[in-house]
């Protein structure tokens, strides 16, 4: 009928008006309907298009739904390419394909970053367990080609194996150079043995090994290599703590620290514990040795222990030691607060490069530190030994120019007073690092 149409019926015809009283046909079902079935078709839900206010787990949960729907996706893609399109171009180019060696196939990146580092970590495992070779381990879980013998050398076991080696060198070279030594003759011996155990009121001195030169390298090479080794824990950590944060993965359980701040602290605290636990291995033969010289010099037979006991040792590591490696972790904590990658506000680089750069700074300051805490064990020891025995100053002079930097090399011999309190041993008796200055016996 037209709009403005009308329709004149006999009073025989009964009429009503549809649509009427609340009669219009609701829409809002069907719609919601047909928008399920596409959000099913698609394996989507209203999460993952930001429409509810789930929890964090459940969000989790359903974005892990969607990634597994779109790695579905992806495998159908990646088989249809590779075998409707890339195998026939390989056969029709006379390539004989072989699924072990040189087959050509489209795949697709891992999308759960955490999941790919737990596929990496569960194939470490089984190496590790000898399960499976090397080449498998880079093969299936790497998705890299197999080492070379030469990129096999560069690799961390074969160096520290090459490192132990040369260790175990130079101790046998030292054991030779003893065992020679010990065949000379007896007017060589009793010539050594006028000037190692000279003969006084109480009688012949007792023969002590000085600590060389080499030992104290050694220990010096054993020190940093603890050192960097918990140094390598740390950044280790660092790098899980900003991953899960990143992807949103924070454990949500009471017992377990939840805020990133409290975790690196924690990260940086265990790292000054466990080097305190492994430099005690070190630093008290130094210690020990810079005691044992200071008596041969006075030519004075006497018990290391005795002249500087256990407490001694440890106030050492509590005001010298762990002050210092506090510091190092405070140096730290500032670069990561103060770096506008990690903390997401300009982020132009991968995660990891911002970490290695604060901690490849913070390695060169451990190499530092590390030659200043041996240094300064073997000079407290010999101070502790020089007071106990009436030495009221201590000399500190070049050992060798070479040995120096440009600036030490116009330093005069420095006398170190023992009896003055204004400091401890171990900042009264600092040298430049990395410069050899040698102590000796001063006044009475």
């Amino acid at each position: 009928m037209p709009r403005e149409g009308g329709l004149v019926t006999s009073n025989r015809v009964e009429s009503s008006l549809l649509g009427g009283d609340k009669q219009v046909i609701d829409l809002v079902p069907y719609l919601d309907y047909f928008e399920a079935r596409v959000l099913g078709g698609l394996r989507l839900s209203e999460t993952d298009l930001g429409r509810t206010n789930a929890s964090k787990a459940s969000a989790i949960t359903v974005s892990q739904g969607l990634q597994d729907s779109a790695r579905d996706f992806q495998a159908v893609i990646a088989d249809v390419i590779t075998y409707y399109l890339l195998l026939p171009i390989c056969l029709e180019g006379g390539y004989d394909i072989t699924p072990e060696e040189n087959m050509v196939q489209l795949e697709f990146t891992m999308i759960n970053r955490e999941e790919d580092r737990a596929h990496q970590a569960h194939g470490n495992d089984l190496f590790l367990a000898g399960t499976i070779t090397h080449d498998e381990v880079r093969k299936d879980f790497l998705k890299k080609k197999p080492l070379s013998d030469e990129e096999k050398t560069n690799l961390k076991p074969n160096m520290d194996h090459e490192q132990a080696k040369e260790i175990q060198q130079i101790a046998g070279e030292q054991a030779i150079a003893k065992a020679k030594a010990s065949k000379s003759t007896t007017a060589v011996k009793n010539k050594s043995a006028n000037k190692t155990r000279p003969t006084n009121q109480h009688g012949r001195k007792s023969t002590k090994t000085r600590v060389t030169k080499n030992s104290l390298d050694i220990l010096k090479e054993s020190y940093e290599y603890q050192m960097h080794s918990s140094l390598k824990d740390a950044r280790a950590g660092l790098w899980t703590i900003f991953g899960m944060h990143t992807t949103g993965v924070v454990s949500d359980q009471e017992d377990i620290l939840s805020t990133k701040e409290e975790q690196i602290v924690a990260i940086l605290d265990e790292f000054v514990n466990i080097s305190l636990l492994e430099c005690a291995k070190i630093i008290e033969p130094v210690m020990r040795a810079g005691i044992r010289d200071a008596l041969e010099d006075l030519g004075i037979d006497g018990d290391p222990s005795a002249i500087m006991p256990k407490k001694s040792i440890d106030r050492f590591y509590k005001n010298y030691i762990a002050k210092s490696l506090r510091g190092l972790t405070d140096s730290i904590k500032m670069m990561i607060d103060n770096d506008e990658g990690l903390a997401g506000i300009k982020v132009e680089k991968p995660l990891e490069l911002y970490i290695n750069t604060i901690f490849e700074q913070a390695a060169g300051d451990l190499n530092c530190l590390s030659h200043k805490h041996i240094d300064a064990a073997y000079k407290v020891g010999y101070a502790k030994a020089a007071r106990a025995h009436g030495v009221t100053t201590v000399t500190l002079s070049m050992n060798d120019e070479e040995g120096v930097c440009e600036a030490c090399k116009h330093l005069e011999d420095k006398t170190v007073s023992l009896i003055d309190k204004n400091g401890s041993y171990a900042s009264i008796l600092e040298t430049h690092p990395g410069c050899d200055f040698v102590i000796s016996i001063g006044e009475k």
